[in-house]
């Protein structure tokens, strides 16, 4: 990490993701405020409640995004009007030094860029005088990679959007509480206990377990049939299930009440976002699927026991808390990209049972331990078990349980993300606080056999190309072999499946390179990179 960050007075944070998503810009928000700066955030309106929970909000504004697309469709000199009255609004209120932008939209990307006409420094994504898409860092970068390649994002995204503002944010290492929300407010709580009041058999904070059934997407529902048995196992011990959702998923409410025959809270479709806060505030545990309602309990505190089913995956999308539990399928088509149409009639939903969501809900319950109680039969059952903490770095870690870590997807999950880590690094000029550390298992044969000699080969390939880069604007001819070589490595990593983000990289880095000069030195860096990758892959260090 940089030794030297720029300061920072005035940071404007665009970020028009989803509710989880958003809530995951805090360890960002933490790191700039330790740094002296000043925050503002642009969100959609729908999200804008969750604003007051997020510690280092200096200003808010939130945009109307369904509005303003009814009016691209409808009458777009009225849209055109909206978004400039949106732009002047937030420059006649306050001055932003640095935009960082973390959503990759061509609209998020225009607002930026028009957002800082003023000579506002941009990271994260923007735009050029020529409406391209340009990415400000590597690690923006990768993120635009990864959040397309469910395969390879071994990176938990608030670890992204961290790395995303790097010149920012210095050499510090994020705090345990970095991602700590603040409290709901007063008058959620007051609803909240009124709530809770109207069932007796309650006793807020010690008693109360949550259950999230609803995701936004069905495929990445845990069977709500299993939540239902889930939660007669807890009831057994003398835990009340409290449902959690919006009013959309109150048939998955419903179908939970045919299939129990003890009293539960109904919560569905009944809480504002500081209104869901306060009741997770009063619950024990919270069961959910890969929901904004697990990053909310996370960010309280409140113990996360999180499925991640389809296109899900812990590594990237987990709670960023420390002490958490993520269950996936222990699948080798899991998690499945985004788009793709299920071949195996969504068995990853099947997969994971409710009596070990119990028995480790348990443990953690009654001994404060997941691992209490869970027998060797479970640590081997179809589910793999992660354990979220934090690396020697400070980023975001998982720990698998389980016995999955040097399997499959999970082991070659493991390895790119050490891979990810130095070429990040290296390529950015990065001096780095830590090493990232070596996965103590070897990679996947069947990775292996696929990926060395391929990196091996763009690795000569690209030494080759650095002498012509640095000749491109001297020679017509070397300019010839520099395009012909990009489009060579293109071909090879496009066409290697476990080297997909890495092809997506190279094309993002060739898009970004309008100084031949830095060019050349990346190719360098990249070329000795995929070398030492290949080795290490090999076992030949």
């Amino acid at each position: 990490m940089t030794g030297n960050p720029q300061m920072a007075d005035n940071v404007l944070i665009i970020n028009l993701t989803r509710f989880g998503d958003l809530l995951q810009t805090q360890p960002l928000l933490s790191g700039l405020a330790a740094n002296g700066a000043n925050c503002g955030l642009v969100c959609l309106a729908n999200f804008v409640d969750a604003v007051p929970m997020m510690r280092h909000v200096s200003d808010a504004w939130p945009l109307r995004g369904s509005m303003l697309l009814s009016r691209l469709h409808g009458n777009w000199p009225k849209a055109l009007n909206m978004i400039t009255g949106f732009v002047r609004g937030i420059r006649s209120n306050a001055s932003y030094s640095h935009i960082i932008n973390l959503t990759p939209t061509n609209s998020a990307r225009l607002l930026t860029r028009m957002l800082a006409q003023d000579g506002a420094n941009v990271l994260g994504f923007g735009m050029d005088e020529h409406g391209f898409g340009v990415n400000s860092g590597y690690w923006a970068a990768f993120l635009n990679v990864a959040s397309k390649r469910r395969g390879s994002s071994p990176f938990n995204i608030a670890d992204v959007f961290r790395m995303t503002a790097l010149p920012l944010l210095g050499a510090a290492r994020p705090g345990q509480d970095s991602g700590k929300l603040g409290v709901p407010t007063q008058e959620a709580r007051v609803w909240a206990g009124d709530f809770l009041a109207r069932y007796p058999f309650v006793r807020p904070g010690k008693n109360l377990i949550a259950l999230q059934p609803g995701a936004s997407n069905p495929d990445r529902q845990w069977p709500v049939e299993h939540f239902a048995v889930y939660a007669a196992r807890l009831h057994e011990q003398g835990y009340v299930s409290m449902l959690l959702g919006s009013a959309a998923e109150k048939p998955l409410a419903e179908a939970f009440a045919a299939r129990v025959d003890f009293p539960f809270v109904d919560a569905t479709g009944q809480t504002t976002i500081p209104q869901l806060a306060a009741l997770l505030e009063q619950s024990l545990l919270l069961a959910t699927n890969d929901t904004g309602t697990m990053h909310l309990a996370s960010g309280l505190g409140v113990r996360c026991l999180a499925f991640f089913l389809a296109t899900a995956q812990p590594w990237d999308t987990g709670p960023y808390a420390a002490g958490n539990c993520c269950l996936e399928p222990a699948l080798a088509c899991h998690p499945c990209s985004f788009n793709q149409i299920c071949g195996f009639d969504h068995a990853c939903l099947r997969q994971i049972g409710p009596d070990l969501a119990a028995s480790l809900a348990l443990g953690q319950l009654k001994h404060g331990s997941w691992l209490e109680g869970l027998t060797d039969e479970m640590r081997a059952s179809k589910a793999r078990i992660w354990l979220t903490g934090r690396d020697a770095c400070g980023f975001s870690d998982i720990q698998c349980i389980s016995g999955h870590q040097g399997q499959g997807q999970s082991a070659w999950l493991a390895w790119q993300r050490y891979f990810w880590r130095q070429i990040l690094d290296n390529v950015s000029g990065i001096q780095p606080s830590c090493s990232p550390k070596k996965p103590d298992f070897p990679a996947p044969a069947n990775y292996v056999e696929h990926a060395a000699p391929v990196l091996r080969q763009v690795a000569g390939i690209l030494e080759s190309l650095a002498g012509a880069a640095a000749l491109a604007g001297k020679n017509p001819r070397a300019g010839k072999i520099l395009l012909q070589g990009c489009d060579n490595v293109q071909s090879l990593l496009d066409a290697c499946a476990p080297l997909a983000s890495l092809g997506d990289f190279w094309r993002e880095l060739r898009n970004d390179s309008d100084d031949i000069g830095k060019f050349a030195a990346q190719l360098g860096v990249l070329s000795k990179n995929l070398t030492n990758f290949a080795a290490e892959l090999v076992g030949k260090e």
